[in-house]
């Protein structure tokens, strides 16, 4: 029920509100997502009767006083039955129709069906996708992949109608689509991201990005019909720009002529914010690693150091105790000359070694300037990860950019890349041998081409995917296969055994890594529009995590192509910041009915924010307040705080990898650590805080499996090792052998028995504990470890 109250301007005089007498009303402006909120205070006498009732809650109703009106939503309405002032006096609040608006949502999905059960209108969502029989206009589907266009979503909420409570209501945007930022782009070149968005902070996420704030007035479409219109009202405190709707405090105090009883003028500070800078997620990177830079991988030291030449233990043996082997023997044992001329034990111990590193495993050091633009070191090195983003702007050396192989292969399916090998003296031609008389007659694809997943192979320019394991600042590349060469007599086409070798060398490699600490970005609403001189004020710094070149990537996407997006990305989350420092503040107050609305500009930037209106026994007083910003009045800016500690939190996600999974993948890859026990240790590897580094102390610690030495024993390389002082490791306890500071050996598994062949791969992470009889040693190391269960396929035949 909408009960008007005329004044004497309109021929007629009536101090009845919802049926009762008038005694108060305060207006309070809301901007943004906040609503203007009407607090309506009436008394019912004798000769009344309120005519609200519980059902008119939610309802719209219209209340008006002089040129103050709302037609808003009832949200609560209260009496008071005993009180020592009175009872019979009702208390009505409204709220404007934003709350219609809150209640809706955008979703950007697709309804194929034109019959579809959902309901467009009674469930209050507005679909941009398509729907089965009305054509998409332009810009509705994700365009570019940048979100969907302002523009459509005004034409499609505009097309829609809405319901809340028992009534009918339609949106008017036409004002928005006059502004426009810095960068002069409007409602046609603003994309609003996301599935599915509230239509408040839609509107409020576009008028941020053009500097202005926005609210509602609402009004019924005729007295024949009953549809409200909700009316999308904007204000722009910018600086230097003058607004022509803006009443100065003199026209206002003129409107009321001799009726002003007091006058306050004054001037306020916004605090507003000038300076926006977004950075994006953490960068990923796939790094060219150089073949001068990669060598061989013979093991470690007991120093945590690469062995330079080649050496194995014994089965039982401490890991110190190596024996060297060369190049030419490793080759007389694959060809088979040193069978029945060499230890039986130690013949086996050095195959197992040439099968798990010649030609199979390789090394590099990182840097920590690696992910550095300027060149210098970070405190950190880089940590290895599962994909990163080639930053290059043509694929890496030879890689076609459209070729499936490399794109199925070595790319994700947002376009970033895994690790991989580049070998380049691998030649292939029709026959499979090498035509070139620089290099010697080998054919190499016998044992490789059967791990088609892993290899791909071109005639000048092959690659082969691997796997990264990480120490310190040493990244070991493990490959599936071992590089094998066999020699094919150029003359008979026959293979000759006995010139077997295996390559020790590789030209490139391309390795994913990342800095936590080094993010995209930074942008900021200084550096990406037109250059403006603002006042000094306040600065808001936030981390995106959307903002990284794959977020929109696909398999193939080129570096300039992407970071081309991310800009244009960036630009649509810049706020335009323009805003005025200082605004017109004040208070009026007179003897007369309003004769202006709530949120009327009031000079360079003011609003009125709160009107209150008394009537009694010696008339009508109103008072008018511009007060945005100050202390006592501050909710506004508080709820725009609010909305940006809202808009400020991010959770930093790890991407996932979706490399795909076959079946002829190489056997038994090694498994540098066992189950990751977190999601982020799953994706990235385990970090420093979530390994249980053991110091200065001799009971054990966790490690990885370096060496089979025979049986359930094993040699174990202690993960700490780098980070150990040998003069204060073990508190003085007796401990003599000095490898026992970097790897334990013999460490016996608990979970096989005496005769289990080893089954614990090499790269296995496991804990080691150490037993002693006496307080001073002996040590005895052991760990339990079960190991993977494998049910070889039955045959039928």
């Amino acid at each position: 029920m909408a009960v008007v109250i005329y004044d004497d301007t309109w021929g007629a005089r009536t101090t009845k509100v919802f049926g009762c007498s008038f005694k108060s009303i305060t207006a309070q402006m809301g901007f943004n997502s906040q609503p203007i909120v009407f607090t309506v205070t009436v008394v019912e006498e004798d000769d009344q009767n309120f005519t609200l009732d519980q059902y008119d809650v939610r309802s719209a109703q219209y209340v008006g006083f002089g040129e103050l009106s709302i037609l808003g939503i009832v949200q609560s309405w209260e009496r008071t039955t005993t009180d020592p002032n009175g009872t019979g006096i009702y208390v009505v609040r409204l709220t404007d129709c934003r709350t219609v608006l809150d209640s809706a949502n955008i979703a950007n999905v697709y309804i194929d069906e034109p019959d579809s059960e959902v309901a467009l209108v009674d469930s209050n969502v507005v679909y941009i996708g398509s729907r089965g029989d009305t054509e998409a206009s332009e810009g509705s589907s994700r365009e570019e992949n940048k979100g969907v266009l302002f523009s459509t979503i005004m034409e499609r909420v505009e097309a829609a109608t809405l319901s809340y409570g028992n009534d009918v209501f339609e949106v008017d945007m036409s004002e928005l689509a006059t502004l426009e930022n810095w960068r002069g782009e409007g409602v046609g070149q603003y994309y609003i991201e996301g599935e599915v968005r509230s239509l408040v902070s839609t509107i409020t996420e576009f008028c941020n990005a053009v500097g202005a704030e926005w609210w509602v007035e609402s009004q019924r479409k005729s007295v024949v019909d009953d549809t409200v219109v909700i009316t999308i009202k904007t204000v722009r405190r910018l600086d230097g720009i003058g607004n022509p709707t803006a009443l100065e405090m003199d026209e206002l105090a003129a409107l009321h002529g001799d009726r002003v009883i007091r006058r306050k003028d004054g001037y306020e500070n916004s605090d507003t914010t000038t300076h926006k800078v977004i950075w994006g997620g953490v960068k990923r990177k796939l790094d060219q690693v150089h073949g001068v830079e990669i060598s061989q991988f013979w093991g470690f030291n007991e120093a945590g150091q690469p062995l330079a030449t080649p050496s194995y233990t014994m089965p039982d043996e401490p890991q110190y105790r190596r024996l060297d082997t060369t190049i030419e023997e490793m080759e007389a044992v694959l060809n088979g000359s040193r069978d029945g001329s060499m230890d039986a034990d130690q013949l086996a111990a050095l195959k197992r070694y040439i099968d798990d590193f010649w030609g199979k495993r390789f090394y590099f050091a990182l840097n920590k300037n690696t992910m550095s633009d300027t060149g210098q070191d970070l405190p950190n090195y880089p940590e290895i990860i599962p994909a990163g983003w080639w930053e290059g702007s043509t694929p890496p050396q030879g890689a076609r950019q459209f070729d499936p192989d490399v794109l199925l292969k070595l790319t994700t399916e947002d376009g970033r890349w895994g690790p991989f090998v580049h070998l380049s003296e691998l030649f292939l031609t029709g026959s499979g041998t090498v035509e070139s008389p620089m290099v010697p007659h080998y054919v190499e694809w016998a044992p490789v081409v059967q791990n088609s997943n892993n290899l791909i192979p071109r005639e000048s320019e092959s690659y082969m995917k691997c796997t990264l394991e990480q120490y310190g600042r040493y990244v070991i590349m493990v490959l599936p296969v071992a590089l094998t060469r066999y020699y094919m007599d150029p003359d008979t086409g026959e293979v000759d055994s006995s010139r077997t070798t295996r390559h020790g060398t590789l030209s490139k490699a391309w390795t994913p890594i990342m800095d936590r600490g080094i993010h995209y970005g930074p942008w900021s609403n200084t550096s990406m529009v037109r250059s403006r001189v603002l006042s000094p004020g306040s600065s808001e710094v936030s981390v995106d995590k959307d903002l990284v070149p794959w977020t929109f990537g696909v398999r193939g996407m080129l570096n300039p192509t992407a970071m081309a997006g991310l800009t244009e990305l960036a630009a649509q989350k810049i706020d335009t910041l323009p805003g005025l420092s200082v605004i017109n503040t004040g208070q009026l107050e007179v003897a007369d009915v309003p004769q202006v609305n709530i949120g009327q500009s009031i000079g360079l930037g003011g609003s009125v924010t709160e009107i209150f209106i008394r009537f009694d026994t010696n008339g009508v007083m109103t008072r008018y307040v511009m007060n945005l910003y100050t202390r006592e009045l501050g909710e506004f800016k508080r709820k725009k705080q609010e909305e940006r500690e809202k808009d400020d939190i991010y959770d930093e996600k790890e991407p996932e990898d979706d490399f795909p999974e076959n079946k002829d993948d190489f056997e038994s890859p090694p498994e540098p650590e066992s189950a990751p026990e977190t999601e982020e240790e799953a994706l990235t590897g385990p970090s420093q805080e979530n390994m249980e580094y053991t110091y200065q102390k001799p009971e054990g610690g966790l490690g990885v499996v370096s060496f089979k030495e025979g049986g359930p024993f094993y040699a174990v390389r202690r993960l700490n090792y780098a980070d150990i002082d040998p003069q204060t490791f073990a508190g003085g306890l007796n401990i003599t052998n000095s490898y026992f500071l970097s790897e334990w050996t013999g460490v016996r598994n608990l979970a096989e028995t005496d005769t289990s062949p080893g089954l614990i791969p090499v790269g296995t992470r496991v804990t080691v504990s150490i037993f002693s009889k006496s307080e001073h040693g002996p040590y005895v190391a052991y760990m339990e470890q079960t190991p993977q269960v494998f049910t070889p396929p039955v045959e039928e035949g």
